[in-house]
């Protein structure tokens, strides 16, 4: 389904899960997002366009094809998971509008997923960095900033440039 949120209107997502699916703009925000401990899926067999917003778990997974998944806006902020990959080969870019992506929790990309970085935004991550698909660089600056242990399972992931900037233990 597509999700819209209009001008003065408020939805407080709580702990739901919205899947979102189709081509184009599935998620219209021009009132607010409360998302608290939501998850929003984007998925279907047909890319969309993922919304610069503040998302509590952000899953990018297709149901079907090999979709790509694009961003619009400047930024996006995951407060807890990223994860990336479903049931059919899915392929998240962030570097064809270049948004910074601050993920304050952990990163997964499953068997089916591929994760595309920025070639020049900003892309932080707080939590565990778990890869069993693809991660590709394009040239830009992973930023581990966690102040508590974590573990970067790299994979097989491309990294262009890593930087540990946080307090907490890392185990690569």
């Amino acid at each position: 389904g597509r999700l819209t949120i209009a001008n003065a209107h408020t939805l407080a997502a709580g702990g739901s899960r919205f899947d979102l699916r189709g081509s184009g703009t599935v998620f219209v925000e021009t009132g607010t997002f409360a998302e608290a401990t939501s998850t929003v899926r984007y998925g279907g067999t047909v890319g969309s366009s993922v919304l610069s917003t503040t998302y509590y778990n952000l899953e990018v997974m297709a149901l079907g094809g090999s979709p790509t998944f694009n961003t619009s806006g400047l930024g996006i902020i995951v407060s807890n998971a990223l994860s990336v990959g479903g049931a059919a080969t899915t392929t998240f870019t962030l570097d064809a509008s270049d948004p910074a992506l601050d993920v304050n929790g952990s990163v997964r990309i499953d068997s089916l997923g591929t994760l595309v970085g920025s070639a020049s935004a900003l892309f932080t991550v707080a939590g565990d960095w778990d890869n069993n698909g693809i991660f590709t660089g394009s040239g830009g600056t992973v930023t581990f900033d966690s102040s508590a242990t974590s573990l970067i399972d790299a994979g097989n992931s491309s990294f262009s440039n890593a930087t540990i900037n946080g307090s907490g233990a890392f185990t690569i």
